[in-house]
């Protein structure tokens, strides 16, 4: 229970600060807030990593290698991740408009100074500092709190979406938490999740630019339709990948346990002689 009130008390803190900046307009640079975010997070990260201090960093943050499954398994998992939020936010912006409400766009690229400064603020920064913390920091602490699997993966969403918002696309957020924790729970590796948010705020920050050319070119439907195609691909192969995945798990776990026991065979054999 104290690592959940760390963990509270630590994200509380955080948001605390970038809410008070965005409400009270101390800054309309979003460079400025962008880096004033990663350096909370990063703050928040370590702050977090001390409270914890018999877990050896690499752990703590997941930085462990990939083998060419997991690495396979996160491209499906991305693809999963951005088809899902684009419908996601494609069905709830069709709802406000149900109930005649101008909801704002989801996903916004206006307002950076170059394309090169809208990459770094909204893809780069938060896939490396907000993974370092949710998906790191956050995600072992609340394991290491023997809360069950489902727990730990949806309260870390759920403060991923408070994060954001809550606004008006908080299932998208909420959505996005849970594929991101889902990501380096398969994975162990904090490095899948990092490439699949910076990947996919990359591809939704294009689609924020480009999105209304589809739409005048009469070809908004058919983009809707292609994505619910990969959405499903995506996920039947990731479904394949974790079968897959799951027996190769089991049969590492059979030769390290057959490996132990012909270890142990030996010292009791010598133990006798």
């Amino acid at each position: 229970m104290k690592k959940v009130i760390a963990v509270s008390i630590t994200s509380a803190l955080i948001f605390a600060v970038l809410w008070i900046l965005k409400l009270f307009e101390v800054t309309d640079n979003p460079l400025i807030l962008s880096l004033i975010g990663a350096a909370l997070f990063l703050f928040g990260s370590m702050a977090l990593k001390v409270l914890t201090p018999r877990i050896r960093t690499p752990r703590f943050f997941s930085f462990n290698p990939m083998s060419p499954l997991e690495w396979k398994l996160t491209v499906s998992l991305c693809i999963l991740l951005i088809c899902g939020s684009f419908l996601l936010n494609y069905l709830t912006s069709i709802f406000y408009r149900l109930l005649a409400v101008e909801a704002p766009p989801a996903f916004s690229g206006t307002g950076y100074s170059s394309v090169g400064v809208a990459i770094l603020c909204i893809a780069l920064l938060p896939a490396l500092f907000e993974e370092l913390f949710f998906r790191g920091a956050v995600l072992t602490m609340l394991r290491t709190a023997k809360l069950k699997n489902a727990v730990v993966i949806g309260l870390s969403a759920f403060l991923f979406m408070m994060l954001h918002g809550p606004g008006w696309y908080f299932l998208t957020d909420l959505y996005a938490g849970v594929i991101l924790a889902l990501i380096v729970y398969f994975t162990g590796s904090l490095y899948a999740s990092v490439a699949a948010h910076l990947i996919s705020n990359f591809v939704s920050y294009f689609l924020s630019l480009f999105g209304t050319r589809l739409t005048d070119a009469g070809i908004g439907d058919l983009t809707v339709h292609i994505i619910v195609v990969c959405l499903i691909g995506a996920l039947c192969h990731v479904l394949h990948l974790l079968k897959k995945l799951i027996l190769k798990n089991e049969k590492e776990d059979r030769s390290r346990v057959n490996e132990n026991s012909r270890r142990w065979e030996e010292k009791k054999t010598k133990g006798e002689k």
